[in-house]
């Protein structure tokens, strides 16, 4: 997969949260808002070969539970084998 690929996917997967979330409206912009700061940050930890202000400034997800069924296919390398 190639990187315009994975961040398409990415953006793609913001707009829908976002739309759920009921902001329908403004879902592209937000999501594009949250790949734009998430991708910044990661270029400057890789930059200055720092990773601390990632891991606690950004990264704050949690991934409790994927229903296999409800994944797209496109990420079914993240799905136990």
């Amino acid at each position: 997969m190639r990187a315009k690929d994975l961040l398409t996917l990415f953006r793609d997967w913001l707009t829908g949260q976002f739309k759920r979330l009921g902001h329908a409206e403004r879902s592209a912009d937000l999501a594009m808002h949250v790949l734009t700061f998430s991708q910044g940050a990661a270029v400057l930890a890789n930059l200055y070969r720092d990773e601390s202000y990632v891991a606690e400034n950004v990264v704050t997800a949690e991934i409790i539970e994927i229903t296999p069924g409800a994944a797209d296919d496109r990420l079914a390398f993240l799905l136990p084998a």
